[in-house]
This record gives structure tokens, sequence and C-alpha cells, in this order.
């Protein structure tokens, strides 16, 4: 099953830094959302992928990558035309990993590990 979020993990990240590399004028052609609402539905996505992906210290583990990814993105942002990094958007990167990996372990907790068949290392 790990194998299984790895490859989803990756794919994600894949996906952002297709994201990441539009211009302001390819962003502008998407729908309107809120840029925290958009970080950080894309960030939580990515803390669960990687929290599913380990089976140990996965809090840890998923907010530390999720972080160093988006410490990458930024810097990435900052190559393509009409983009700029802000720390703002690392700030809510990082908080949502945290705050969807400490949900997910509060609801596998709460069902003893059915969501993964894993009822211990949480």
């Amino acid at each position: 099953m790990t194998i299984m979020f790895r490859t989803l993990s990756i794919i994600w990240m894949v996906a952002i830094f297709f994201l990441s590399s539009l211009t302001q004028t390819d962003l502008k052609q998407l729908p309107n959302v809120s840029d925290i609402l958009a970080h950080g539905a894309v960030y939580g996505i990515l803390g669960v992928l990687l929290y599913f992906s380990f089976k140990n210290r996965r809090i840890l583990k998923a907010v530390l990558i999720s972080l160093l990814y988006g410490i990458s993105d930024e810097i990435h942002q900052s190559f393509v035309p009409g983009r700029t990094p802000e720390v703002k958007d690392l700030i809510v990167d990082t908080a949502a990993a945290l705050l969807a990996v400490t949900f997910i372990r509060v609801f596998c907790s709460l069902t003893s590990g059915s969501i993964t068949g894993d009822k211990t290392n949480h």
C-alpha cells in the first residue's frame, strides 16, 4: 500500500510543478480561486498522500517533505514569468499539510486504523 501512496505522491508533486509553471496569463484562464485556499487544498492533499507513504514517523516525514517541496516550489516560481515566490504561500503550504495529516491521524485513531488496515503506528 505504501508503494501506491508514494507513487501518488510523486504524481501529485508533478501536478504541483506543472501548475507552478503556469505564467500569470495562464493562471487568469483558470477558475478564480483564493490563492490561500488553492495552496491549502493542494498541500493538504500532498500531506495526506505522504502520510500514507510511510510506516513510521508519518507526521514528521509528511510535513517535512511538504515543507521542502514547498520551498522548491517557491524557488521554481521565481523563474516563471509573472510569478514570484512568497513566504506566505510556504506558510500556508506547511500549515495545510500539518493540519491534514493531524486530522487523518486522529480519524484513523478513532476508527482503529480501518482506512489503512494498520492498527498501530499512526
